[in-house]
């Protein structure tokens, strides 16, 4: 029997991609297999994006607070690539990283205080996209989905600067 742990920022990375008229509408989301190091506490539940005026001013014309690219590989062994990215910061220091992929699609990175704690990965995604992995090296978070996903993401882009 796996043990699976739906945690806060997965739920609201869900409901932002219904909204956004993204993902597989009508078909559940399967939630990504847990470690035991995290199931030891779910991360707090993001509120809503700081708005500006309160400390984190948004990117004219969006809904971000900051956009860049970083590196990103989506297939197994295939050289990292530049992909676009943009951060929602919430007030309560949780943060979600939308990446966008070169086809249009994209996928959500969720973090809380302590780093990277998910993303909105789903059985349509297949076995392979499966897992997740993270590994900080100095200020970049090295974040691998199952065999096929890689992403570094630097923690400025996250915390802001």
């Amino acid at each position: 029997m796996k043990r699976i742990l739906v945690t806060s920022a997965a739920v609201i990375g869900i409901l932002a991609l219904a909204a956004c008229g993204q993902g597989d509408q009508g078909k559940a989301t399967a939630p990504i297999e847990a470690t035991p190091a995290q199931t030891a506490e779910a991360p707090p539940v993001p509120s809503a994006p700081v708005q500006a005026g309160s400390g984190d001013a948004l990117v004219p014309g969006t809904e971000f607070n900051a956009v860049s690219t970083v590196p990103c590989a989506l297939a197994a062994a295939q050289p990292m690539s530049q992909c676009e990215a943009g951060v929602i910061r919430n007030a309560d220091g949780t943060a979600v990283v939308r990446v966008k992929w070169p086809d249009g699609r994209s996928r959500n990175l969720f973090f809380d205080r302590t780093g990277a704690v998910g993303a909105d990965v789903s059985q349509a995604d297949g076995p392979d996209a499966q897992g997740f992995k993270v590994e900080k090296v100095e200020d970049l978070y090295k974040i691998a989905l199952g065999t096929k996903e890689r992403y570094e993401v630097p923690e400025a882009l996250i915390v802001g600067g």
